[in-house]
């Protein structure tokens, strides 16, 4: 997500050139927005991106706290 978040940011594109096509077309499906990095779908809201790191504490907190236990409502 970094190249394309750069690429949307400044317009900085990788060294690469097939990299640069890859991130072009990519960078269609994703707005940014107040510096963070949304994916676009046609029928559904904007999807916050996050890193691994970032997902991984998400799922975390997740299981800990609110679906620990798996019972009941």
């Amino acid at each position: 997500m970094d190249p394309i978040r750069a690429y949307l940011a400044d317009d900085t594109l990788p060294p690469n050139a097939k990299e640069v096509d890859q991130v072009k077309k990519q960078a269609n499906w994703f707005i940014l927005y107040e510096g963070i990095l949304y994916k676009r779908f046609y029928a559904h809201p904007l999807l916050h991106c996050v890193t691994l790191e970032m997902g991984q504490k998400i799922l975390e907190e997740l299981h800990e706290r609110i679906c620990s236990s798996h019972i009941g409502g």
